[in-house]
């Protein structure tokens, strides 16, 4: 028998996504955890979603419910002062992560004129899309969640009252993905059965309290006979099985594939969707080719968190120390045991003059602690100190200092995208599909720059480029629309520059000799050439 099936399950270490947080007992200790876990979600998801749940307490000032068992006395717990450090951490990230702006762009729609071509037609059906579904807030709202909790979870459905495909952000602790390590799949492969679970609570018409739980799953399944669905131009083998239903939540079993009683209601009954895809996709915030799941930005420095927090609660009670100081008084009898003392104790210690206690010197020394420690958050999370605000606009040191303390904050930036870039393509491809459309072209997400140097630099490079005629005018609008300058349309922006560009139109009609080159350069009208024919009459020089 094994070392690790030997022990009591609750202290058996493990290491995994979440081992960062395994220095708080709470955590680990599954029997004095301050999160009551639901026996339904298995035993292999109560880590993950114990973890979520202390990265939430922390961007939500409240993680002094995971300190350690004190002195009930000394009350510490409601005495602990939080900042909001991890929340700006949070925020940081994210603002970086979705940059300025956000675009779907489908391949081709930049480069064509023709509002029927087949990608301006697409683009067209997701920006209206996109703005309906109010896409773009969704997109924050899971990002949000992603670099907070370390994943989030998109999921679609085709609503044939609205006629669109509609999403909804789910919170990750309801997301739960089933792999079978027996058929030889991994978890860097598409899950083939997916679940939606959460509880939720009622009130019956005794005025008790019910407690119900919801699972919706999606499972890919091989069936007899081959059909082609919609959007696909071959037949396929597969589909997806999908149901919707509500259980008594003590008809649940230990897994989600087990229950012990009948289901409570039916929302859908199961049926199959004609479709060989399962509509749920998962964005980690990390890198997850091994373990599926992502990583918090929070889950590396939760200790230096801590020990912040706990220099702020110090500080605070040096603080009223510092400001109604202890006074000692000589010279006459009473107390002479102090076992404790606070702002404005008074002690009698014998002959001598009355003096007050300096305790300025530990508010001195706490501080510049604080300060140290809030260096190494920076350095540690990889966010340089001028996105935390500590850098003042007078204290802004070289460019190139500048530029290579945002060097680890980049690299982790494009990690994150490098991520998305995936699941984005994955996603925006399963609208298109609910709209009929077929997997011909490419659609992405755009996220716009995250620091000002970014934009400067594309128009620098996007003003020689062109002088120097190395790109043509759609390139460079197009690069400029990547950096983040807010053009909505390029087709658009073209007709309104070259509208102005009236030196450029001269020199068109004066290499063509025709001057409907240039009113076709400024969008004007054609004219007529045979009435600017010359007329004897008004050109003396055409007489014989």
């Amino acid at each position: 028998m094994s070392t690790t099936a030997a022990l009591p399950r609750q202290q058996v270490k493990v290491l995994d996504n979440w081992s960062n947080l395994d220095y708080k007992q709470k955590f680990w200790r599954s029997l004095i955890t301050p999160v009551s876990i639901p026996m339904w979600v298995g035993t292999e998801n109560e880590r993950r979603l114990r973890a979520y749940t202390m990265f939430e307490s922390y961007y939500g000032n409240s993680s002094r419910m995971w300190l350690e068992d004190t002195d009930a006395s000394s009350g510490e717990p409601e005495d602990r002062r939080e900042y909001g450090d991890p929340f700006v951490l949070v925020e940081t990230a994210m603002t970086s992560l979705i940059g300025d702006t956000q675009k779907i762009v489908v391949e081709g729609s930049l480069s064509t004129e023709k509002e029927t071509d087949p990608a301006a037609v697409l683009q067209a059906e997701l920006d209206k899309w996109a703005e309906d579904e109010k896409f773009y807030m969704k997109v924050i709202e899971s990002e949000r969640q992603s670099v907070k909790l370390g994943d989030s979870v998109y999921v679609l459905g085709y609503d044939p009252k609205k006629k669109r495909p509609r999403m909804h952000v789910f919170d990750p602790g309801f997301y739960f993905p089933v792999f079978d390590e027996m058929d030889g799949r991994s978890a860097e492969d598409f899950p083939t059965k997916i679940h939606i679970a959460y509880e939720f609570m009622r009130v019956n018409q005794l005025g008790e309290e019910k407690f119900y739980v919801r699972l919706i799953t999606w499972e890919l399944l091989a069936v007899e006979k081959p059909y082609t669905p919609e959007y696909a131009t071959e037949p396929t083998d597969q589909d997806v099985l999908y149901q919707d239903r509500v259980y008594d939540v003590g008809d649940m079993g230990e897994t989600l594939d087990t229950f012990s009683g009948p289901v409570y209601q039916w929302i859908t009954e199961p049926i199959f969707l004609q479709q060989d895809f399962i509509p749920v996709v998962h964005v980690p915030n990390t890198v997850a080719l091994q373990n599926h799941f992502g990583r918090s930005v929070l889950a590396p420095i939760l200790q230096i968190l801590d020990d912040i927090q706990s220099t702020d609660t110090d500080l605070q009670a040096a603080s009223s120390t510092t400001g109604s100081p202890p006074i000692v008084v000589t010279g006459k009898t009473g107390q002479k045991d102090v076992t404790t003392y606070g702002p404005g104790a008074v002690f009698y210690v014998g002959d001598g003059d009355a003096t007050m206690i300096d305790t300025s010197t530990s508010l001195d020394a706490l501080l510049k602690l604080e300060d140290s420690l809030l260096k190494r958050l920076s350095i540690n999370s990889r966010t340089p100190e001028a996105l935390l605000g500590r850098v003042k606009p007078n204290e802004v040191p070289s460019g190139i200092a500048l530029t290579l303390s945002f060097t680890p904050h980049i690299s982790m930036v494009n990690e994150m995208r490098l991520v998305r870039r995936q699941k984005y393509d994955l996603l925006l491809k399963f609208v298109a599909r609910y709209f009929g459309h077929k997997d011909e072209l490419k659609i992405s997400m755009h996220f716009g720059s995250f620091l000002p140097a970014e934009k400067q630099e594309a128009m620098t490079m996007v003003v020689q480029l062109l002088g120097a005629k190395a790109i043509s005018l759609e390139t460079a609008i197009q690069m400029l629309m990547e950096a983040g300058v807010p053009i909505e349309n390029w087709i658009e922006e073209i007709k309104r520059i070259q509208q102005r560009d009236v030196p450029t139109a001269i020199q068109l009609m004066g290499i063509t000799g025709d001057p409907n080159t240039a009113t076709d350069y400024l969008g004007m009208p054609k004219v007529d050439t045979v009435d600017l024919e010359p007329d004897p009459k008004d050109d003396p020089s055409a007489l014989p």
